[in-house]
């Protein structure tokens, strides 16, 4: 063979050309078989890009593998950059929700040479998608400008896998759920009225199929509200709830029907005097409701972020925690709230009964500043109630002496509630117990300590009126009960307590009036009220040590 005749075309005339004087040895006398590999056309294939070190050093690279001219000449490592697959290609472009959805890749990108295993592992493993879902929240609450503008959006992370047999045990069959659904909009519903009826039922096949583990959380939540306890409210049904719904909430998922659930737990445990568990649930639920933009309903101009949800349901589980939030100070207005005060501005519930019939909704809204008709509904009163109870509580923190215009304003709502639960038939107790509750708050703001040194000051006309239409509301509720127990709420409970604490201290300073006799008729309601919520007990217990201290006042 001819050395001088190139075999390879410009391949083998550019390496005879280049090689300098000052190569090792060992490059300049190749032995034949060394020279035939280098020359071998696949070994010599030209690449599509330029070497790593040309790039570095801004040179013209001949792109001739696998080490360049250039840098065989300078005796330097050269590296090109790997070739990728068109499936990786693709896989990078891919839409956002595509890359977080169960066949995702991990978080970290792998090596060329670890892709393939690395995607088996991920499709194999349930935590790859939690992990993904998790990295995007954490994205979510860092930087939300930047999340927005990147047109990201939060992944449907499934975790049927938080869903044990037991629980799966707990909620039922098909047949397990209709009893628990009906028995909720029965009774709880009542009082407490955040999940639409007809979009429950709408949805519920598709939630059984896509929101298993949430679903499953609501319905035992909603179990769980309705239950009666007969001995310690820490049943074993609630340790299940509340270890489910610890477990759904670490999986960083974000769903209405997991607040609403949480909600409803948070019922279960203010009824029931279970603390500081009552209290730290609301706290997250007006935390978790911010985080879901459940907060902007009641505005002009709700979040984007609750467009797939309902937006008569996201007022009313708002409003629901703007609820529990202020009954929860009653006993402490100077504590800080952990909701804003809502305003005049914000809207309130539509008619409870128009909108589980499906003739009312968002549309039909008005806010708290324009209500003035007769046919509100439990639960827009409840919300006014809320409003002004919000004022009350400001003021008693504030120590502020000028609350003649707010009494007022309470009372009408009260006289208004009053005409409307005559014409529509409707019982309105937790809207008036929580008008009474703050009435009482206003002529009663200081500590038993000063209570008891200053002696008994005169009652006002309007704590006088109320003390007479809580015991009125106590006695028909006594007289009615096997036939509202079920429907009767647990915000009902602390005017009763407080009424009482009022009539207690007149009977222990004069014994001759029938102050021992109106004690006695709201402890007998109380008394009725611990068969359906325990927390009832627990104001019986005050009662008791109340009336120990007042006696023990009296000898000083």
């Amino acid at each position: 063979m001819d050395p001088q005749k190139p075999r390879h075309g410009p391949v083998a005339i550019t390496i005879k050309a280049h090689i300098p004087a000052s190569a090792s040895t060992h490059r300049l006398h190749l032995s034949s078989s060394t020279t035939m590999a280098i020359d071998n056309s696949a070994a010599r294939a030209g690449s599509r890009y330029s070497c790593l070190q040309c790039r570095d050093a801004k040179r013209k690279c001949d792109r001739i593998t696998p080490e360049c001219t250039l840098c065989l000449q300078k005796n330097i490592s050269c590296v090109f950059p790997q070739r990728r697959k068109r499936r990786e290609v693709r896989a990078k472009h891919a839409d956002v929700s595509a890359l977080y959805s169960p066949q995702q890749l991990p978080l970290n990108t792998p090596s060329p040479s670890q892709a393939s295993s690395n995607s088996r592992d991920a499709a194999d493993s349930p935590v790859a998608p939690q992990t993904q879902h998790l990295h995007l929240v954490a994205e979510h609450f860092l930087d939300p400008e930047v999340f927005h503008h990147a047109q990201l959006e939060l992944p449907k992370l499934q975790i049927d896998s938080l869903v044990t047999d037991e629980i799966s045990a707990c909620v039922g069959s098909t047949a397990d759920i209709r009893r628990i659904t009906q028995r909720h909009f029965s009774t709880t519903h009542v009082w407490m009225p955040i999940v639409s009826k007809i979009q429950f039922y709408k949805l519920l096949l598709r939630r059984l199929t896509y929101n298993r583990a949430e679903l499953q959380l609501l319905l035992l939540a909603m179990k769980l509200c309705g239950d009666d306890v007969t001995k310690t409210p820490l049943t074993e049904l609630y340790k299940l709830t509340k270890q489910f719904q610890h477990s759904v909430e670490g999986s960083g998922i974000f769903s209405l029907l997991f607040l609403q659930a949480s909600i409803f737990i948070a019922c279960y445990e203010l009824g029931h005097g279970i603390y500081p568990a009552a209290f730290l649930s609301i706290s997250s639920c007006a935390r978790y409701a911010h985080a879901l933009g459940i907060d902007s309903s009641v505005g002009a101009h709700p979040d984007r972020k609750i467009e797939a949800f309902d937006l008569e349901e996201c007022r009313r589980v708002w409003w629901a925690i703007l609820a529990m939030d202020r009954s929860m100070n009653l006993s402490n207005p100077k504590r800080q709230l952990v909701t804003p005060d809502p305003d005049t501005s914000n809207y309130i519930p539509v008619d409870d009964k128009n909108w589980d019939n499906g003739i009312a909704g968002p549309a039909d809204a008005c806010t708290l500043g324009s209500a003035n008709t007769l046919e509100m509904g439990r639960f827009a009163r409840l919300a006014q109630a809320a409003h002004l109870l919000s004022l009350v509580i400001k003021d008693v923190a504030e120590g502020s002496d000028d609350t003649a215009q707010l009494r007022r304003t309470i009372f009408a709502l009260v006289h208004v509630s009053r005409i409307e639960a005559h014409m529509r038939k409707l019982e309105l107790c937790t809207q008036m117990s929580t008008c009474f509750s703050a009435i009482l708050l206003l002529d009663h703001p200081s500590s038993f300590q000063n209570e008891c040194q200053r002696g008994h000051p005169d009652l006002s006309p309007e704590s006088s009126s109320v003390l007479e239409a809580t015991l009125k509301m106590a006695e028909r509720i006594t007289y009615a009960y096997d036939a509202i127990k079920d429907i009767i709420s647990p915000f009902v409970l602390h005017v009763n307590y407080k009424a009482a604490s009022v009539y207690l201290k007149q009977a222990v300073e004069e014994p001759t009036s029938d102050a021992a006799h109106y004690v006695a008729t709201l402890k007998k309601s109380l008394k009725l009220f611990s068969q359906r919520w325990s927390v009832a007990d627990t104001y019986l217990s005050l009662l008791e040590r109340r009336e120990t201290l007042l006696m023990l006042q009296q000898f000083d």
